[in-house]
């Protein structure tokens, strides 16, 4: 009768040989370098230049949009506390209604044309 020491170290190996693929791919993967901080950009030593990248707006905030029945625009800005009336061929700009009545979220115009 054949001893069970055989079977046992054969069942074993032929365990290791079809896991070894396996685990040979779960060891961990490498964890990437740190890469340095760039430094900060010298300090300017003579005179300042100042760069608009964007003109600068009319508006503080646009919160609401509307036209009246004339096709006239009109922006509404709580933060302004305005109402604008904008020329969309010419891009000017009007106050329409000023600080502090002209807040408005929302605008909107009845058929008789009063804004409300």
């Amino acid at each position: 009768m054949p001893s069970a020491r055989p079977r046992r170290f054969s069942t074993v190996v032929l365990a290791a040989l079809l896991l070894a693929p396996c685990l040979a791919g779960a060891q961990p993967k490498p964890q990437p370098t740190p890469q340095p901080t760039p430094a900060a950009p010298p300090a300017p030593t003579g005179p300042y230049v100042t760069q608009f990248l964007v003109p600068g707006s009319h508006f503080h905030g646009v919160h609401g949009l509307a036209f009246d029945r004339d096709d006239q625009l009109y922006a509404g800005s709580v933060v302004g506390q305005s109402i604008y009336k904008i020329d969309i061929y010419s891009g000017d700009v009007e106050v329409n209604t000023p600080p502090p009545k002209g807040m408005a979220d929302d605008i909107a115009f009845s058929a008789d044309g009063a804004m409300a």
